[in-house]
């Protein structure tokens, strides 16, 4: 049974698959997940789980895979799985003897697959909800350290903009181009998450504050670094700005200066 309006919900990295031919399981831990950030999506064979995954390339949070199924057992969809490179933790489960299930942790590994647990009926859900949880605290952890923060450069003398790319990414950060403020508002509206916008003031068609003045009304959370060597700074003197000529250390250290606030 796939959940049609539920398989959308993959792309939020917030799902758990559970694979198993008894409804009934399917809906105990559905009900089980229903006051949690997760949705579930039940699966009946190890076909209708594929078929799950190919809605969206992203991974499911978790998947919860029953050992007996009528329509291809656990075997099947782990080596269906490997041969995707699924990187999803793992569960299975089955009603059958403890040696049987440590055969699968076993095969499941060897095939490269991230089997996190075997788990026995009747499930307790309560502590599979925990379980899932915890990974998934875990793996946003390694994803926010994983990611690299994003800086979006608006500045319209070309070699001054590829100047400061080469800074930032050589400081660590991903870096976006922008030529002037309407271009750079063009940028934040198809990328996302950008954590800075570093923004030269003296720009054709707009300049760096009427940009900062409408970012500010469409994307209040992002912080802002002025930068220029040809206008008063007054109006200025609460925001995070830096002098041209910049030397590269002082100005990612206005950066991230910037990013923390």
């Amino acid at each position: 049974m796939i959940d049609p309006a539920g398989a959308a919900d993959l792309r939020t990295d917030r799902t758990i698959v559970v694979v198993d031919d008894d409804p009934l399981v399917i809906a105990l831990v559905t009900e089980a997940f229903r006051t949690s950030p997760f949705r579930v999506i039940g699966a009946e064979s190890t076909a209708a789980c594929l078929a799950v995954l190919d809605v969206d390339r992203t991974e499911p949070a978790a998947i919860l895979l029953d050992v007996f199924m009528p329509e291809g057992d656990a075997f099947d969809a782990m080596r269906a799985l490997a041969h995707r490179q699924c990187r999803s933790p793992i569960f299975i489960v089955s009603a059958g003897p403890e040696d049987y299930l440590g055969v699968g942790l076993e095969l499941g590994r060897a095939w490269g697959l991230n089997l996190v647990e075997a788990l026995s009926k009747p499930l307790d859900v309560e502590q599979l909800r925990h379980k899932v949880e915890v990974l998934g605290a875990v793996a946003a952890t390694n994803d926010a350290a994983a990611r690299r923060s994003v800086i979006l450069i608006v500045e319209d003398d070309e070699l001054i903009r590829l100047v400061m790319a080469e800074v930032f990414a050589d400081s660590g950060f991903e870096v976006l181009l922008a030529t002037d403020g309407m271009d750079a508002l063009d940028q934040l509206r198809r990328h996302s998450p950008i954590d800075l916008l570093c923004t030269d003031i003296d720009m054709p068609r707009m300049d760096g504050i009427t940009l900062a003045v409408m970012v500010q009304k469409q994307f209040p959370d992002l912080n802002i670094l002025f930068t220029s060597g040809k206008i008063d700074q007054t109006p200025l003197r609460h925001a995070h700005f830096i002098a041209k000529p910049w030397a590269s250390e002082s100005l990612v250290s206005a950066a991230r200066s910037a990013m923390a606030g």
